[in-house]
């Protein structure tokens, strides 16, 4: 048995969509350009511009895996505004990718809470 969204569901998917896909190439942008500043860091600073670069990447390349993760999820809640008795395996699509958007927010909070913690304390 195959369920059809009504047309109220589907305008909560189109909203939830455009939502997912704003914040999807936001993060892509953020994080590309969080890894620009890291490389350039790496390159250009003197003393402590490797240090600074590499915890740059390590908190954007997080941002940029999630973006993607979001634009997947808009891309499937497209798919599901456009086809027909497909409304459930394409919303499943969707939460495989929400899933690893938060998967990869958990980690990358569970690293950086001590990590900063480890950084602050380090003698200078």
């Amino acid at each position: 048995m195959e369920y059809e969204f009504s047309q109220a569901e589907l305008a909560e998917l189109r909203v939830t969509g455009n939502r997912a896909f704003l914040y999807g190439y936001a993060s892509l942008v953020l994080g590309a350009l969080g890894l620009l500043g890291a490389l350039l860091g790496v390159v250009y600073l003197p003393r402590g511009g490797v240090t600074l670069g590499v915890m740059i990447a390590a908190s954007t390349v997080p941002v940029f895996v999630v973006g993607f993760a979001y634009v997947q999820v808009s891309r499937a809640f497209y798919a599901a505004l456009k086809t027909r008795h497909r409304d459930i395996a394409l919303m499943m699509v969707a939460m495989d990718w929400i899933r690893v958007a938060f998967k990869v927010e958990a980690i990358a909070a569970i690293i950086a809470f001590p990590l900063a913690i480890l950084l602050l304390a380090a003698p200078r």
